[in-house]
């Protein structure tokens, strides 16, 4: 909702009172015609007009009277109009944080509570500035030090008087909790996954004083949630194991918060790509089945005559997707160093014997990258976009494989699958999508007799893939591989 700061012991002043008028004809009432009794009869002694009941009560509006603003965002800017301005925009960006807008058309956003954590910018200082601070880091383009300074002081301020507070009596108060996530949502945004440890950490000590995991998860589900996603975002981007566990996140999510049953027989209603003889392991087939089943019905809800689904909900199912994946990573060693990388690195063909492990390598990278790519198109809080090196190395060193090693045509369409949503989730370098992934397009087309980009696209779509989410990233690498190949027939 956007709103105007207005001061209201300026009515003498014509801008003021156009402003209040213009809001006034907003909202419940807009279209409506107010009937006034004529100015010339307004001292006579006849009846005025009747109005509906709707118009005699007084409009919803979203004015904020200047005297009402908390003390603490004057130390905004030394100019009010634009600081106010500036804090408006904020508002806007805070309340968006749960949004993606790239799911717009496909989520149903009425039990999400932006406003949660809108409220605390104006109750707890130490929370606005961290918010303004995280504000700022998103505002800003990598060229542009216009803010710079004023991002500085807004966390020098938060972290002076959030380190006041965990020292006091009163540590691990809720509003602690919620200033320390958005200054570890400040450090991930601004690239610095491992200062946002350090938050995490914090956090951690915080819930062992408040009795564990499931008490601030009964009292709090939202705040956990929270933390729940920046563990799994500094998991994903540092490759290191998730501080909560997957019976965690369970907790939280158990009855109607996800979009599809995540029980542990992970039966769902969609079918698997792979070929049923294919031996892979049991729950890496189950995630694939959930991951594609999730995206084909966000694909069925984004269609407009579809009912939607509650974004609350997606983002939760995303999430314990997430924390499913990385608990299954160090079983199958895909962390260290990668099947295909080490094939590489000894120079050993491939056989037919190991070659489900490459599969499995395979899955992981590419169900890796779609949870990215959800995580990345989160709104205005998504996860830093730089490319993510442990997945891209894996997936670069399986693209590097001969089509030797590529005997069944699902084969192919996973390596296709792998390349588009890597590409999708921009966890590779622009040089690997000249280098390799072009190429490899290439390949795979050419071994499915695939020519156009509709046909593509239904090969993607019996993988796990969301076109609202992948369909830009891909159509642009589909561009490329549609440049190289008019380039190689001009030749």
């Amino acid at each position: 909702m956007r709103f105007h700061f207005v001061d209201s012991n300026r009515t003498d002043d014509v801008v003021v009172r156009r402003q209040i008028r213009s809001h006034v004809a907003k909202g419940r009432n807009a279209g409506k015609k107010l009937n006034r009794p004529s100015r010339k009869r307004g001292t006579g002694s006849g009846p005025g007009s009747v109005q509906g009941e709707d118009s005699a009560r007084p409009p919803i509006l979203t004015l904020v009277p200047l005297s009402f603003l908390p003390t603490h965002w004057k130390k905004v800017q030394k100019s009010r109009s634009e600081g106010l301005a500036l804090i408006q925009r904020a508002i806007l960006f805070i309340g968006g944080l749960r949004s993606f807008p790239e799911l717009n058309a496909a989520l149903d956003y009425r039990e999400e509570l932006g406003s949660l954590w809108v409220q605390p910018m104006f109750l707890d200082e130490a929370y606005f500035h961290g918010a303004m601070a995280l504000f700022i880091a998103g505002l800003k383009s990598p060229a542009d030090n216009t803010h710079a300074t004023a991002q500085a002081q807004h966390m020098c301020w938060a972290l002076r008087m959030i380190n006041a507070r965990l020292s006091g009596a009163n540590a691990a108060a809720k509003e602690n909790i919620a200033v320390i996530l958005t200054l570890g949502m400040y450090e991930r945004y601004d690239g610095n996954y491992c200062r946002s440890l350090v938050h995490l950490d914090g956090l951690q000590r915080i819930v062992e004083m408040r009795g564990g995991i499931a008490e601030l998860a009964r009292t709090s589900p939202l705040l956990t949630m929270g933390m729940f996603r920046a563990d799994l975002e500094c998991s994903l981007y540092l490759n290191t194991p998730t501080r909560f566990t997957v019976r965690d996140v369970e907790q939280v999510t158990a009855g109607n918060r996800i979009i599809s049953s995540l029980s542990e027989n992970f039966t769902t209603p969609s079918a698997s790509p792979l070929p049923s003889s294919l031996l892979v392991h049991p729950v890496l087939a189950a995630l694939l089945r959930q991951a594609t089943h999730i995206s084909r019905l966000l694909n069925t809800a984004s269609q407009p005559t579809d009912q939607k689904l509650n974004s609350l909900h997606v983002h939760d199912t995303f999430i314990l997707l997430g924390y499913r994946l990385q608990a299954l990573l160090p079983l199958l060693r895909v962390r260290d160093g990668g099947i295909a990388a080490q094939r590489l690195a000894a120079a050993l063909p491939t056989s037919h014997r190991d070659g489900s492990r490459t599969e499995e390598e395979a899955l992981c990278l590419g169900l890796t990258a779609f949870v990215v790519s959800t995580l990345r198109g989160g709104g205005c809080g998504k996860m830093n976009s730089g490319p993510i090196g442990w997945v891209r190395d894996g997936a670069r060193s399986l693209g590097r494989l001969t089509s030797t090693t590529i005997g069944n045509s699902w084969e192919w369409e996973l390596a296709l699958w792998l390349t588009f949503i890597g590409v999708g989730a921009q966890v590779f370098h622009e040089r690997d999508i000249e280098e390799w992934a072009v190429p490899k397009v290439t390949e795979c087309m050419a071994a499915l007799g695939l020519k156009t980009w509709e046909d593509v696209v239904n090969v993607l779509r019996e993988w796990p893939w969301v076109d609202a989410l992948h369909r830009r990233a891909g159509m642009n690498l589909w561009e490329r591989f549609r440049a190289l190949s008019l380039h190689s027939s001009g030749d």
